[in-house]
């Protein structure tokens, strides 16, 4: 996909900045601003629960959207507005991570200039947040089962 330079634009519109996350993106937004939030003693409830059937919904869900897109090449991009805010929940969750202590956060061969967010229970955490994202993204396409079984954990560490 090119890139487009411009040296100048007119702002026609100034919209809420949840917009960017889709029809459903109020709801990612508010998400994102729990996940900075996020405490160890929440962490701990994420980390405890079985996380299979989630992880298989959500990646039965992402084979679903390469499906259509590969008949689709036009968008190149991740799945929907989820997975436009995959960068913004894993900032909020190295935010939380990092308030709690330095030691969830190592030097990595990926990238040694800057510490990475190890600790498994903080990455549980993480995927649990995006398995939440799934389910409210799109809950349209998702069955009240799917949506249920991806937002289990997040909601179990919710009443912490």
């Amino acid at each position: 996909m090119p890139f487009v330079r411009c040296r100048s634009f007119e702002v026609i519109e100034e919209v809420p900045s949840w917009r960017a996350f889709g029809p459903h993106g109020k709801a990612v937004a508010e998400l994102i601003e729990e996940t900075k939030h996020l405490t160890q003693d929440q962490v701990d409830v994420i980390a405890a629960a079985d996380d299979e059937e989630e992880h298989e919904t959500r990646m039965a869900r992402f084979d679903q959207w390469a499906e259509r897109h590969s008949r689709a090449p036009e968008f190149p991009s991740s799945p929907g507005p989820a997975g436009f805010c995959g960068q913004h929940l894993n900032n909020a969750v190295a935010l939380a991570a990092a308030r709690t202590g330095p030691h969830l956060f190592e030097y990595t061969e990926e990238d040694d200039s800057w510490p990475s967010l190890t600790d498994p229970s903080w990455l549980a955490a993480r995927d649990a947040a995006l398995a939440m994202t799934t389910a409210l993204t799109e809950p349209e396409l998702l069955s009240d089962q799917e949506i249920k079984t991806l937002s289990a954990r997040w909601v179990a560490a919710r009443t912490r």
